[in-house]
């Protein structure tokens, strides 16, 4: 893949989780207007049969749910082998530069506080899936050329 390559939308998973039923609904219809493929769950409980199921390249996830809230989540993303490379995203309403710093320090690639701008969460999602498909690419070709013997 060239530098200026990116893989088509409709092979990319993205992930939305939130308890707030209306902006998981919305946020995953525009994500897949945009030609991403989506699956959106409302706890974090959920998430984690999801992200086992499709190996999403990004997670976009509320912080303040029921049961596993987004910093468990993020935590357990983190340790599924298959997808702790994945590009996690903070989307909450609790507010402010101490959420975002809370969030950074716990390992979110991204940030954003309710109400957010779509157009600014849709960029920071093109630029998690160029970054992570050139990553994966290159894992992938790494662990082929060793060759099974």
């Amino acid at each position: 893949m060239r530098a200026d390559d990116t893989p088509p939308a409709s092979s990319i998973h993205v992930l939305v989780v939130d308890d707030n039923r209306d902006f998981a609904e919305t946020l995953s219809a525009l994500l897949g207007l945009a030609g991403y493929r989506t699956a959106c769950v409302f706890d974090g409980d959920g998430a984690m049969a999801m992200v086992r199921l499709h190996r999403p390249l990004v997670v976009v996830t509320d912080l303040a749910m029921p049961g596993r809230n987004g910093f468990e989540l993020l935590a357990s993303v983190r340790a599924e082998p298959a997808c702790s490379d994945a590009f996690m995203v903070a989307v909450s309403g609790w507010g402010g530069g101490s959420m975002t710093r809370s969030a950074r320090a716990a390992g979110f690639d991204a940030c954003f506080v309710k109400p957010c701008e779509h157009a600014e969460l849709m960029k920071t999602v093109a630029h998690a899936v160029y970054k992570g498909s050139t990553l994966r690419e290159r894992a992938g070709t790494a662990s082929a050329s060793g060759g099974t013997g």
